[in-house]
This record gives C-alpha cells, sequence and structure tokens, in this order.
C-alpha cells in the first residue's frame, strides 16, 4: 500500500525535480530512476532475507 502512494508521487517529483535545475532534464530523471531502482533492489534483498527468517 506504502509502495502505490509513493509510486503514485513520482512521476511529480522528478517534474518538481526538472524545474528546479532546467537544464540537466535528463541527468535529473537519470538520477530519480537510478536511486529508485536501487532502493527497490536492495529492500527485496531485505525483505526477502525477513521473510526466510520468519517463515513466512
Amino acid at each position: 500500500m506504502i509502495g502505490l502512494i509513493i509510486s503514485s508521487a513520482f512521476s511529480a517529483i522528478v517534474v518538481y525535480a526538472q524545474e528546479l535545475i532546467p537544464g540537466r532534464v535528463g541527468m535529473i530523471a537519470g538520477l530519480f530512476f537510478g536511486f529508485m531502482f536501487g532502493m527497490s533492489g536492495i529492500a527485496a534483498a531485505v525483505l526477502g532475507y525477513v521473510a526466510d527468517k520468519t517463515s513466512l
């Protein structure tokens, strides 16, 4: 549920960041998407570890 709420606001956050630095639109988008995929990978590994330890 939290992921759905955060992902719904993601595009607005990227557009806001692109307006802060207008000359670097591609760089801002790349940084945000790279950060998003990186954090998702780490979260998937942590949640997998928790699932293994709690024997869901």
